[in-house]
């Protein structure tokens, strides 16, 4: 697995503090879980459990790097919500906290990874709490989270935070040029017609990414063997909508970040400031005659659309009506 290079001089700053022995016991790992927090956290755990005896460090050859890359290296947990309501329960937490205590298999490390750390309901997390106020010895953290606001404070002050994405919104460029296309496109047709046509271009999109985790879900999840059928699709029926509530979260903040970048145009502040720099020309149009408070109202319509897919409301309900305002 190779770390994207953009990750590269974060990550070590990690290794360094690996290699003086100086690591904290919890980080705080702040950028797409499902992206490149898991990709951080992926080379992370490699670098833990890498056994090669020279040599720059994970070697990504050995035993210990090669099970650490598969995802099932037996000295580490992955958590992560598992019910349609995205929450980690009380429950998931109380197992993984006791297997955590036991002693490593390997002798070494143990480490336990939370993807959506936001997502740690209050009992979940006050139990999680109580093992990073005592660690267990050798033992690591790695808290994935797109939303450090999401998790519980007392949590947060005891972990390292790390940024990983900073600005970039984190989205595969295989959604990326799609995703322009849609926002790029007829600009100039405005009202029921154009709205509809943006709402359905951008579902059609979202249809594509649903049927793209529904594969590699199924790919990947191997359910214990003792497992009952019907719990084994329950499960993978929810980490199917957990991991595509991520990748839609992505087309969201993009979606989010184009009616931001109008704002600083429709502003007058430095045109360097924009995000997506590359579509200049296509903004500009888009945000010629936009005042500063409509480019602002814009900007508030797309963050309504997001909490209002977060509380479950249809997709198709949403966008129509959100486009439907925007374009008015």
């Amino acid at each position: 697995m190779s770390l994207p290079a953009e990750l590269e001089p974060i990550f070590d700053r990690f290794r360094a503090g690996f290699e003086r022995g100086r690591l904290a016991h919890a980080y705080l790992l702040v950028g797409a879980p499902r992206g490149e927090g898991s990709a951080f956290a992926a080379e992370a755990l490699a670098l833990l459990f890498c056994t090669a005896p020279d040599g720059a460090k994970p070697c990504h050859a050995c035993d210990g790097c090669r099970r650490a890359d598969s995802g099932k290296h037996p000295d580490v947990l992955w958590v992560e919500p598992e019910m349609k309501s995205r929450i980690i329960g009380v429950d998931t937490v109380h197992e993984a906290m006791r297997m955590i205590a036991q002693t490593s298999f390997s002798g070494g490390w143990k480490a336990c990874v939370i993807v959506g750390a936001d997502r740690l309901g209050e009992p979940a997390a006050n139990v999680f709490l109580k093992t990073i106020e005592e660690p267990p010895p050798r033992c690591l953290f790695l808290l994935l989270t797109d939303n450090p606001a999401g998790v519980l404070p007392t949590i947060s002050s005891r972990c390292q935070q790390i940024g990983l994405s900073g600005d970039q919104v984190g989205l595969p460029e295989e959604l990326r040029e799609p995703l322009l296309n849609i926002l790029g496109a007829a600009e100039e047709s405005r009202g029921v017609v154009g709205a509809f046509s943006r709402a359905g271009n951008l579902l059609a999109l979202l249809k594509n990414i649903h049927e793209d985790v529904e594969k590699e879900e199924a790919e990947s999840y191997t359910p214990p063997p003792e497992m009952k059928r019907d719990e084994s699709e329950k499960i993978l029926n929810a980490r199917i909508e957990a991991r595509y509530r991520e990748r839609r979260q992505l087309v969201l903040r993009a979606l989010l970040l184009w009616y931001r970048d109008q704002m600083v145009l429709a502003s007058g502040a430095d045109a360097g400031l924009i995000h997506y720099a590359d579509q200049r020309e296509t903004l500009a149009r888009q945000a010629a005659g936009l005042t500063w408070r409509k480019a602002v109202t814009q900007v508030k319509m797309v963050e309504e659309m997001q909490r209002q897919l977060d509380r479950n409301l249809p997709e198709d309900t949403v966008l129509n009506y959100g486009f439907a305002r925007l374009m008015a």
